[in-house]
């Protein structure tokens, strides 16, 4: 049984991971016929260049200010105005060409572009994501390339011929996710070899894991969340171990674990306060020697994947300042009601629910009624819960509590089952696992068919596209596209629009602005904001692009995957 669901999970995962990505096909609607000249290809490569020089000089500018005493935020896109210029439009062509349809997905290839190899600068610029994830991406890639899986573009032009190679560097990316994630489920069978934990216990923490719909979804994704949740697990796996036989090469290795999570995703080495909760015993020097081994195997660990804390410490700590304070990011502010929403959010949506919530209920009997290692995880859990989800209160950076909330959520299973055959007909027990299973597995169900079918959107996309052609040829002049900001793969379908006058929608309020079309996206900008615009009611809906009833089912106890879709509205034409 436990086989015939890794099986399942694998699959699916394997058959989803080139969703989203760039494609002869994408291209083909991007461009729809339309041949870039000689002059906006140089621009378009001049757009790369000059994005990387305005990122070294908001650095460096960032830098200067630090040392006054000033907090500046870090390097942001450029403003949109009521119409999209030439040069606006050419950089919406560069992001569909180089994007996949996740959010910040670019992100770790913006850093491995900005680090220079051959003489020897492997300095990230940046540091929310670390070098024990980026660096082992970028060992994929020349891996790859090695062999010949992957001749990678050299710059955003060369990937209008070649789409199959950027989609190829994506997967190099997303393979460290899905391994991890699937590393976790195996590392919470494992745990049925320790006698807190039986082998059902075991086997439905796993489940849940496998069906919750968060890390479902970043394990698609060129982003260390899942990755590092992994070594956060590995290092408690090690620790638990450590606490069984006393033996010191556990507990460095769940240093170095910590330390490889910590080098991962600078969120995850909050799970570093697990070492002092699990090891405190009593005021001693034995306490204090096996607390500083295993923090200065964590510490080796992030230093050796992370050189440049040592090597440019004031950057380091800019990134810190810049992510973490108020002036910046915020993931590092207090608040309360941030806090409950985080709650909310990750109990309720991100895991398998109800089962997310039967975790956070035996978490919390084993912190009151539990012994041992597990009431000293479950103290971690909550401080962490708690802690982080107050301050950084992002769900997805908090993966490294699910397998945590999937363990204690199998355990409580098996408290809660015994309890009712102990009270109850065995039928009541059967009916209460399948009320309790029985969501999560329509949520991966859902999350399965999106994920393998990601290309609905292509085929309504594709008549839109010669609608478009064949207004152009009717009228002599291409037709007028609304949209809400700029043109973004993580927001919107490709469509021509290079040649089009494309009014930004959010900026343009002018009655007399009409587009004939409007394209609402699946994130930014959604319905709710078209619905409230006040050219709203002179457009009527002309196509749905991969938009499917399942996409509003029970979203108030799931995590809505990121998946490509969106409406074209065409204006209504005015009565003679």
């Amino acid at each position: 049984m436990r086989s015939l669901v890794l099986l399942i999970v694998t699959a699916v995962l394997i058959g989803s991971m080139r969703w989203g990505l760039p494609s002869r096909e994408r291209n083909e609607l991007l461009l729809h016929g339309t041949e870039l000249t000689s002059g906006e290809l140089a621009e378009i490569r001049s757009l790369t260049s000059s994005y990387f020089e305005q990122r070294d000089e908001a650095d460096q500018f960032a830098a200067e200010q630090l040392e006054q005493g000033v907090l500046v935020p870090g390097h942001r896109a450029t403003e949109i105005g009521a119409e999209l210029s030439d040069v606006e439009k050419l950089r919406a062509v560069r992001r569909f060409l180089l994007s996949s349809s996740a959010v910040d997905e670019r992100k770790p290839y913006i850093a491995l572009a900005r680090m220079d190899p051959r003489h020897g600068d492997l300095d990230p610029r940046g540091f929310m994501y670390g070098g024990a994830y980026l660096y082992l991406v970028g060992a994929t890639l020349l891996a790859w390339e090695t062999v010949g899986w992957l001749d990678a573009p050299r710059d955003a032009t060369e990937a209008v011929d070649h789409p199959e190679q950027v989609a190829r560097m994506y997967l190099a990316g997303r393979l460290p996710s899905l391994l991890a994630f699937l590393g976790v489920a195996l590392l919470l069978l494992a745990w049925a070899r320790n006698r807190e934990c039986t082998r059902e216990a075991a086997t439905l923490a796993m489940v849940v894991w496998v069906t919750s719909t968060q890390p479902l979804t970043q394990a698609l994704v060129s982003k260390p969340h899942v990755y590092a949740a992994f070594w956060v697990f590995a290092a408690t796996y090690a620790l638990h171990g450590h606490s069984r036989t006393q033996c010191t090469r556990w507990l460095a290795a769940s240093g170095l674990c910590m330390g490889m999570a910590a080098g991962s995703s600078l969120v995850s080495a909050a799970a570093g306060i697990l070492f002092p909760i699990v090891l405190w015993e009593r005021p001693g020097l034995r306490f204090w020697r096996r607390l500083g081994l295993v923090l200065a195997s964590m510490t080796v660990a992030v230093v050796v994947t992370n050189p440049y804390v040592l090597v440019s410490p004031e950057q380091y700590l800019r990134t810190v300042l810049q992510m973490g304070s108020s002036g910046g990011s915020g993931h590092g502010v207090l608040d309360i009601g941030k806090g409950w929403h985080t709650l909310r959010e990750l109990l309720v949506r991100g895991y398998s629910f109800p089962l997310g919530i039967l975790g956070a209920v035996g978490s919390l009997w084993q912190l009151i009624r539990g012994r041992g290692f597990l009431r000293r995880l479950s103290l971690a859990f909550w401080v962490l819960l708690l802690g982080v989800g107050s301050t950084d209160g992002r769900v997805r950076h908090m993966i490294f509590l699910g397998p945590w909330l999937c363990l204690f959520a199998g355990i409580g299973w098996v408290v809660l089952f015994q309890y009712v055959v102990r009270r109850a007909r065995p039928a009541v027990a059967k009916g209460l696992t399948f009320a309790l299973l029985a969501p999560g597995i329509l949520f991966f169900a859902i999350f399965a068919r999106d994920s393998l079918s990601d290309e609905a959107w292509l085929a309504p996309a594709r008549v839109w596209a010669d609608e478009l052609a064949t207004f152009q040829t009717e009228h002599g002049h291409p037709a007028a596209l609304g949209i809400f900001d700029r043109p973004e793969p993580s927001d919107h379908p490709p469509f021509p629009f290079l040649r089009a006058p494309v009014l930004n929608l959010v900026e343009n309020r002018d009655p007399d602005a009409r587009p004939e079309f409007v394209l609402v996206g699946s994130l930014y900008y959604g319905e709710w904001y078209w619905d409230a615009h006040p050219l709203r009611r002179e457009y009527a809906l002309a196509y749905e692009l991969g938009v499917r009833r399942t996409d509003s089912w029970l979203l108030g106890f799931r995590t809505r995957g990121e998946r490509t879709r969106g409406r074209v509205y065409r204006l209504i034409p005015t009565p003679a």
